[in-house]
């Protein structure tokens, strides 16, 4: 596991947790400028895409090495966490751990999903990886994401595409198929509780409209009263397309 520090370090503290097969470069790059202005920021790219040659191991596994991390250089503690995605899920293990403490815990376009068949989860995290590993592979793939995203969103939004698909072609030659599967699977397989809530901290949830309300139903049972910031976008679309508004969001989360 990788851990990128950004900024000076007497400033609070926010730790940024990428999505599925995705890095810090890759969710993030577009909202760091921002907030090193304000924040001392701590970005993981997990073992198996952090260029190691190591596989992924598991989620409990992962959740363990942040806090390993927060433990020894930051007493423990620190200001935010923002988990993107699968960052979300973890971003909420670590909060019902309670090894490591956050005042304010966001979680973008959390999907929260759970399988309890093992033998289905194995199953969909090898479909998974059989068609992520092919779409990273293939140029005429990044072309046309280029050309849909311009033609919806402008020529700004395409370029920051085209450099997210770069970063994924990157990733795919520094991380292997199983290192795909184990991080969906069991991101699918561990338990997550019902009714989290954590004294001294805040759950706020960036919800993606266009992700449709069964995962909006899904932070009102995980959570005990999140703060909702809705938005009319696709998942993470806020994150990747809209840094401004990302960020102001995020102030707004956590009271700048």
């Amino acid at each position: 596991m990788r851990f990128t520090e950004y900024g000076r370090n007497n400033k609070r503290v926010v730790l940024l947790l990428p999505g599925t097969c995705c890095t810090v470069s890759m969710n993030f790059s577009g909202v760091i400028p921002a907030l090193r202005e304000k924040y001392y920021v701590v970005g993981v790219d997990y073992t198996g895409f952090d260029g190691s040659g190591r596989d992924f191991t598991d989620m409990t596994d992962s959740a363990e090495r942040i806090e390993r991390y927060v433990l020894t250089n930051f007493n423990g503690r620190v200001f935010a966490i923002y988990g993107s995605g699968l960052g979300a899920s973890l971003a909420a293990q670590l909060a019902e751990r309670r090894v490591i403490c956050a005042e304010h815990i966001i979680l973008g376009s959390p999907d929260m999903e759970q399988e309890d068949n093992m033998d289905k989860a194995y199953l969909r995290s090898q479909t998974v990886a059989d068609l992520l590993c092919g779409l990273i592979t293939k140029n005429s793939v990044a072309g046309f994401l280029e050309k849909l995203v311009r033609r919806k969103y402008g020529e700004e939004q395409a370029q920051m595409a085209s450099a997210v698909m770069g970063d994924i072609s990157n990733v795919a030659m520094t991380t292997n198929r199983r290192s795909v599967a184990r991080q969906y699977y069991y991101d699918l397989i561990t338990p997550l509780g019902l009714n989290i809530s954590v004294p001294g901290t805040r759950f706020h949830i960036f919800y993606a409209a266009k992700m449709g309300k069964k995962y909006l139903k899904r932070c009102y049972a995980h959570f005990f009263d999140p703060h909702i910031i809705t938005r009319d976008y696709a998942q993470e679309e806020l994150l990747l397309f809209h840094p401004d508004e990302w960020f102001r969001n995020f102030e707004e989360c956590v009271g700048g």
